[in-house]
């Protein structure tokens, strides 16, 4: 779309504009790479977004048979890093974003992590800092879902100590699911009970 005029930028201001739009990085196009049936492929990863992640769109074609022909099947995964920013999870409910990082939370307040690969996946790590005790539960494919990690936080003292919990994944879960990391406190206060540095996957 064309940018409307703006009559009150005056030129240098527009220049410095111009300036920054053509210094943002350029989406770069994703080159199909033939594998074998197994193998493996390697990853380079962008400096500047050490906790990114890898979107994957893979396509097979068998040799067909006559009268059919060849059957193709394209799937779609994504990759992420096993350390994550809540600010860049998929939805977090009940917690402000301030750039990358989260304001507190509020009791049932939630993070969203879509179709979560969790074969090999044994326990969660918190890292955070509360002022108050609670509890942090991990539910699977919705927030009223299967109970599948849950533990107890206590007061670090002050938002700004962090300390890190590890929970246990309770039964043996497999496949993709979406993950509600939810936060709850039985009493009052109920509002920003909670700060969350990262949630780490471990095997």
């Amino acid at each position: 779309s064309v940018m409307s005029a703006h009559p009150q930028l005056s030129s240098s201001d527009a220049k410095e504009i111009v300036t920054y739009i053509f210094s943002m990085p350029q989406e770069k196009t994703a080159h199909p790479v033939a594998l074998a049936q197994t193998g493996s492929l390697k990853l380079s990863s962008i400096k500047e977004e050490p906790e990114g992640g890898y979107l994957f769109q893979v396509s097979y074609t068998d040799g067909g048979r006559k009268p059919i022909g060849p059957l193709s099947s394209t799937e779609e995964f994504f990759l992420r890093s096993p350390v994550i920013q809540p600010a860049l999870a998929d939805a977090h409910v009940g917690f402000e974003r301030f750039r990358n990082s989260l304001s507190e939370g509020d009791n049932k307040g939630y993070i969203l992590l879509k179709q979560t690969d969790l074969n090999g996946i044994k326990k969660f790590t918190f890292n955070y800092a509360s002022t108050l005790d609670g509890e942090i539960e991990v539910r699977r494919d919705s927030r009223a879902g299967p109970l599948i990690a849950k533990i107890r936080y206590h007061s670090t003292g002050s938002f700004d100590k962090y300390a890190d919990i590890e929970s246990q994944i309770n039964s043996t879960v497999t496949g993709r699911h979406d993950l509600y990391f939810i936060i709850r406190r039985k009493q009052s206060p109920y509002k920003g009970i909670i700060k969350l540095g990262t949630i780490t996957f471990g095997r």
